[in-house]
């Protein structure tokens, strides 16, 4: 509270002496003249290492964690532990096999501050994930939260009939 007000102060003289607002420090906002400040950004959510595996306990532990899963695969688990995490804040996912985007959405994340939380990978029709390399990104707005993969083994590569993720 009191970083906020003392933030706040320095932001009003800044505006008073200058007469004009102070910028945030972005890398794509051209330069002003004049005094500018980069503000701390508020605690945001932080991830730890995302874990694979075909199962989760009641926890979100993965159970049998691997990084190389068997073709016909149809689920994969991501699971990570958080912090700092507040319940307005958004988490989303992007899967990309083979480097092309596969899935992607938004995460009912998180019920508390702190906690793990675990997610499964799958098609919406069941079908098996098809042999690929993958890597799933997580994100928090646009701020990469964090970043990891896995291969599933194919037999006839990621064609355009094993694509299809409806």
């Amino acid at each position: 509270m009191r970083i906020r007000m003392l933030i706040a102060l320095v932001m009003l003289g800044t505006i008073a002496v200058t007469g004009e607002r102070v910028a945030r420090g972005s890398p794509l906002e051209p330069r002003r003249q004049g005094v500018e400040a980069t503000l701390a950004s508020p605690a945001a959510t932080d991830i730890g290492e995302i874990a694979f595996s075909e199962d989760v306990n009641d926890k979100a532990e993965p159970r049998g964690q691997a990084t190389e899963f068997d073709s016909g695969v149809t689920r994969v688990w991501a699971s990570f532990e958080y912090r700092n995490h507040e319940r307005d804040e958004k988490l989303s996912y992007i899967l990309r096999a083979n480097g092309e985007d596969f899935l992607f959405d938004d995460l009912p994340c998180c019920g508390s501050r702190d906690g793990r939380f675990a997610f499964p990978l799958e098609r919406s029709n069941g079908r098996p994930l098809g042999g690929a390399a993958y890597e799933l990104f997580i994100y928090q707005g646009d701020r990469e939260l964090g970043r990891a993969g896995f291969g599933v083994k194919g037999t006839r590569g990621f064609d355009e009939n094993e694509n299809d993720n409806h």
